[in-house]
């Protein structure tokens, strides 16, 4: 995974661009969870990041956790992720997380296994099939 620092000015909000590669997309191995709110991460290194950050909880057996709260709470890092598909109509779309991405691509560059029953149109991820039929699909309104 390649990142590009910018806005690197005490004033602004640094961000990061971060150009994951497919593999990193389509790994979507998530075995760490948070034991406050249940989200998942891809390794404890990660997890633990995030307790610190999002809910300030301090290992004690680790003391980098602190030096790692102590940072972030003094300024935010942003993070802009690209699409690494070289013709991507949407290569210069910034998305704000990992999450988005790989729905992007889930939903725009992957194979379209899920299809609705009723008009056939297709999708890559069953939860849009599933909104399509409660909410768009206009065969299953003609039917009700």
């Amino acid at each position: 995974m390649s990142q590009a620092c910018t806005g690197a000015s005490t004033s602004q909000v640094p961000i990061v661009d971060v150009f994951p590669t497919v593999e990193e997309i389509s790994d979507a191995t998530l075995g760490h969870q948070c034991d406050v709110c249940d989200k998942q991460f891809m390794n404890p290194s990660m997890c633990r990041f995030h307790r610190v950050k999002c809910h300030g909880s301090l290992d004690k057996a680790i003391g980098t956790e602190k030096r790692i709260l102590d940072r972030f709470s003094e300024k935010e890092i942003s993070y802009r992720y690209y699409c690494p598909m070289p013709n991507c109509i949407e290569k210069n779309v910034k998305f704000e997380g990992m999450k988005d991405l790989r729905q992007h691509y889930s939903r725009v560059h992957t194979e379209k296994k899920y299809a609705c029953e009723n008009c056939g149109i297709r999708s890559a991820l069953e939860k849009d099939i599933k909104y399509h039929k409660k909410y768009r699909c206009r065969a299953m309104k003609t039917v009700q």
